[in-house]
Formats: structure tokens, sequence, C-alpha cells
């Protein structure tokens, strides 16, 4: 991973963190502007795992 993605990733744990503990629409507001990068993040992920499968 880069440093920038390490850096998203974590923020993403702590959000999903909060969804889990908090009930704040302040707080839920900002999550939800945060998952449009994180779901690009995941996409990513999944591209590269999929690339370092080995096909039978």
């Amino acid at each position: 991973m880069k440093d920038e993605e390490t850096v998203l990733a974590l923020e993403m744990v702590n959000d999903r963190n909060l969804t889990v503990h908090t009930y704040n629409e302040e707080v839920a507001i900002k999550i939800h502007k945060n998952l449009a990068r994180y779901n690009s993040l995941l996409h990513q992920w999944v591209e590269r795992m999929n690339g370092k499968v080995i096909k039978r």
C-alpha cells in the first residue's frame, strides 16, 4: 500500500468505528461525504488482489 492509501484506510476504519458507537447527525454527514473515497480505495485493492491471484 502507498502511504496515502494507508492513511485513507485508517480513516475508513475510524469512520466505521464511529458509525457503530455514535448517534450524531453531524458525524453521520461527515462520514457520508467520505464514502466515495473509501469505495474507490476498496475497488483499487480488489483490482490489485485479482491481478495477483494465480489463475488455473
